[in-house]
């Protein structure tokens, strides 16, 4: 069962709908987590910073949450949430979420399935990670002798040129 705010409406749970404009943020990473978010309408954007740049997480779209793991860890946001289209959002909060988890066991259970099925996807993005560092590795080690090979030359024309550029 997927869990909606109409759902914890009927159960007594209620929620606040909050439009966002497209591009707009719903929250930083890092950002505290007292809420978390259903999408009525609009698609959102889930990213992380990389070292260099922002890497995109998920794209969820309307019937889905996001945010509850904020509120199951009262630590700061993992990621930062983008409306990537005009978007209607209905925001539960820490006392609503509560509530739901006590009042509704088909929700503690959604949430946890969901909790369960992003860490499962995390878990293979990692694979993939060392999977991919491995093969750069054994590429490296294997072509080691050729890179040493192009650096010496360079240092070689860098070097005969310099000759020209000191008195």
């Amino acid at each position: 069962m997927k869990i909606s705010s109409k759902y914890l409406e009927a159960k007594g749970v209620y929620t606040r709908q909050v439009s966002y404009k497209a591009g707009s943020t719903i929250f930083h990473e890092k950002d505290l987590g007292r809420e978390m978010y259903f999408i009525e309408s609009g698609r959102v954007k889930i990213t992380k910073m990389g070292l260099d740049k922002e890497m995109v997480l998920t794209i969820l779209l309307p019937n889905q949450y996001f945010g509850e793991m904020g509120l199951v860890t009262r630590r700061p946001r993992s990621a930062a949430a983008k409306a990537l289209e005009d978007c209607m959002l209905s925001i539960l909060d820490e006392e609503g979420f509560r509530q739901a988890i006590s009042t509704s066991s088909e929700f503690a259970m959604d949430v946890m399935v969901t909790l369960a099925r992003r860490l499962e996807s995390t878990n293979e993005g990692v694979k993939k990670s060392i999977e991919e560092l491995r093969s750069l590795k054994n590429y490296i080690e294997v072509n080691r002798d050729k890179a040493y090979t192009v650096i010496d030359e360079l240092i070689a024309r860098i070097s005969s040129l310099s000759q020209y550029l000191m008195p």
